[in-house]
């Protein structure tokens, strides 16, 4: 079949090499910056190759918004829809004419289960592979045993330049065909944000005042933002309509946004476009036009407390390969601009790459997953890098502790419904808890509090204010019934026509975190929307009882049950002693048993 390459891009230059390596090799690693062609143009050189014809070739993305927006561009390079189409949650675009199917990761391991052996396709494309996660590592060591016995199915990983050599030698050193990227000279600007007082001058604020500036040079191309955050995306696109001077588009883009909004970031515009988006932007989409960058250099990455023992989703410093990424968007097709929102010593500072997400998750989770995807047991399944078989034993100990699997390793009907559920083991079990007894909404605005920091803070020169203004949300014999009636407190201020404003009055007033408090918020929301995708969850309307709540909490927390030895000294799990924190409202008047959510 004969296909047309764009000449613009890097990846046709070496259109000859790659489709003579896919006949020769059984796999091939594909190394190239964002902005090389990889993904609209291998699975078209596969179809060159003779790839597709009886079977399909599958194309995985780690985004759903990537999947459907590679799907149509690639639909429109072939001028035959019927030939190519996709498959996300909720949502089929394929029949019996595709021969090109892209998907996220988590389709392709969800068919794992109903096929094993991937009959439906003879080549399969993992995109994005150095995004290292669980499902990246997941699929590259489950084909990694199926290639042993299907030998007429072809694996091509298609990587950024990082990681390369990890791959060819974890799949028997198989070929790497390197691909340039398309690049022009980028001028970086570092800016530090203040840290004294969020209020003066915080990341939304400082990240618009740079934008606005930019979109006063004219003729200066298109602008994306990059935001940890939706909430902090919608407040950074809702702040530039009020203040662009000259006309422009300013447009969100984050994973969950609605098929018509994604086409306006991809569709010519007379106006300059100004898009904010996540770190969906960073590689996995490719947007035409941008000339300049402003990185906040953050994003939120998911991490393991070990204190804890729970799994969140923080905002954290990304990695420099990332920041590298980001500021490329802008040297596309003319000269760019990268404004960093960070010191130069800051950024030098960071880590080289991002850790796989297998080596910062909590084991349990990824346990229980590959229990449900029936991967094996993970100390014989081959990860790239494969965790501590400490590490895998504690995991099927917490599981076992929690009831989401029976003594041979099983799932029981607990832990199916944790599986389902796309949160720490501790956290879902709290939540099935929590149903029962009649206290989601209260195990919600808990759940969501562990996965940050405290939001109360005390500034050194302010302890005692800072102290008083946190007494009134200290409930007797209960931490946990304090959280809820600080989030009580602070709705009932956001209550009217400007919740930002009430937000900010609260948190100045009480000595709370303003970023931290919308970051309590946002995680929330994203709880909330994982329990409404399942049957059997309704939220209660009536406040629930302290021992309900107490109850549906110690669910996920049985190895943080401890019993009073001495005044605030109590023994835990394991033969441990763990004395209380003064600021606890059970310090000095702790009760025989209690929980504890975390350790310092």
């Amino acid at each position: 079949m004969n296909m047309h390459f764009p000449e613009i891009l890097p990846i046709t230059g070496r259109k000859d090499d790659i489709i003579s390596a896919i006949s020769s090799h059984q796999v091939v690693i594909i190394a190239g910056d964002t902005g090389s062609g990889k993904t609209t143009q291998l699975p078209k050189m596969c179809l060159e190759a003779g790839r597709g014809r009886k079977r399909i070739i599958g194309c995985t993305q780690p985004r759903r918004i990537a999947a459907v927006s590679v799907a149509q561009r690639v639909q429109e390079e072939t001028g035959s829809p019927e030939m190519v189409g996709y498959k996300i949650r909720f949502h089929d675009q394929t029949s019996s004419t595709t021969r090109i199917k892209f998907m996220t990761d988590g389709i392709l391991l969800a068919e794992t289960r109903s096929n094993r052996n991937l009959h439906q396709y003879d080549t399969i494309i993992i995109d994005e592979a150095h995004e290292r996660s669980l499902n990246i590592d997941f699929l590259l060591g489950y084909l990694h045993q199926l290639l042993k016995v299907r030998n007429d199915l072809k694996l091509i990983i298609s990587s950024a330049t990082m990681d390369t050599e990890k791959f060819s030698h974890h799949f028997s050193d198989a070929p790497v065909i390197a691909v340039s990227g398309r690049t022009y000279p980028v001028t970086y600007h570092y800016k530090t944000v203040p840290s004294a007082n969020e209020d003066d001058l915080n990341m939304v604020e400082l990240a618009v005042r740079e934008t606005v500036s930019l979109a006063d040079t004219p003729d200066g191309g298109d602008i994306l933002v990059f935001m940890p955050t939706e909430r902090d995306i919608m407040d950074t696109v809702a702040l530039l309509r009020k203040r662009i001077v000259h006309p422009a588009l300013v447009l969100p883009l984050f994973g969950r946004l609605g098929g018509a909004d994604q086409r306006k970031i991809f569709s010519p515009s007379r106006q300059r476009k100004i898009i904010v988006a996540t770190n969906v932007a960073e590689t996995s989409l490719t947007i035409p036009g941008i000339r300049a960058v402003v990185d906040t250099g953050v994003a939120r990455i998911a991490q393991y407390n070990h204190r804890a023992g729970t799994t969140s989703l923080p905002v954290r410093r990304i990695a420099r390969a990332s920041c590298d990424q980001r500021a490329g968007r802008s040297g596309r097709t003319a000269p760019g601009t990268c404004i960093r929102l960070y010191s130069e010593e800051d950024y030098l500072s960071r880590a080289e790459f991002t850790l796989p997400e297998l080596l910062r998750s909590n084991l349990a989770e990824v346990i229980l997953q590959m229990i449900s995807l029936g991967l094996g047991d993970p100390r014989q399944f081959p990860f790239i890098d494969p965790p501590a078989p400490r590490a895998i034993n504690d995991g099927y100990r917490i599981l076992k502790e929690l009831g989401a699997i029976s003594p041979d390793n099983r799932l029981t009907s607990r832990g199916k419904i944790m599986a389902g559920l796309p949160l720490d083991p501790r956290i879902s079990r709290m939540i099935i808890a929590g149903a029962e007894l009649g206290a989601l909404k209260e195990i919600t605005i808990i759940a969501a509090m562990l996965s940050i920091q405290d939001p109360r803070i005390r500034p050194a020169e302010k302890i005692e204010q800072a102290r008083q203004a946190h007494q009134q949300f200290l409930c007797p014999g209960s931490d946990v019934l304090g959280v809820i009636k600080l989030w009580q407190s602070c709705k009932t201020a956001m209550q009217g026509n400007q919740p930002a404003k009430g937000l900010r009055h609260f948190c100045k007033h009480n000595f709370c975190s303003w970023q931290r408090m919308r970051e309590w918020f946002d995680i929330h929301d994203q709880i909330l929307r994982i329990i409404k995708q399942h049957k059997g969850f309704s939220v209660n309307t009536e406040p629930a009882s302290a021992a309900a709540i107490h109850q549906a909490l110690t669910a996920g927390f049985l190895r943080n049950i401890g019993m009073r030895k001495k005044k605030n000294t109590y023994q835990i799990s394991a033969n441990r002693e763990a004395v209380l924190f003064p600021g606890s409202a059970l310090y000095n008047k702790g009760g025989q048993w209690i929980v504890a959510t975390d350790f310092v």
